[in-house]
């Protein structure tokens, strides 16, 4: 199975120190992986400075649609079939766990 995808990590407006985290998957809908269809993913937060793991976040899969292409007939043609998979969740990161000046990464 070949899968790429982002991460993305937004502030709750209003709610200080709430994030919600979410990962876009695409995987190629002709794979017969049965990881294409997960229901759950975890990320990790990491600390820049040593690489120490500081939390995980299990993500529902809130969405599983086909990826719309802008020519139709040429991703036919190529038998192009691609899903995108969006998992979310929220996380509260507390600002005494998380002020390091050098930052942190999620993976």
């Amino acid at each position: 199975m070949r899968a790429s995808g982002n991460i993305i990590v937004t502030p709750k407006q209003g709610l200080n120190g709430i994030y919600t985290v979410c990962v876009v998957l695409y995987y190629d809908a002709n794979s017969s992986d049965p990881n294409a269809d997960q229901p759950e993913i975890t990320v990790s937060f990491f600390r820049k400075r040593n690489n120490t793991r500081l939390d995980n976040l299990r993500l529902r899969r809130v969405s599983l649609e086909p990826l719309p292409f802008s020519n139709p007939g040429c991703a036919t043609a190529r038998n192009l079939k691609i899903s995108v998979a969006r998992f979310c969740a929220d996380i509260q990161l507390p600002l005494s766990q998380y002020a390091e000046q050098g930052g942190y990464y999620v993976s």
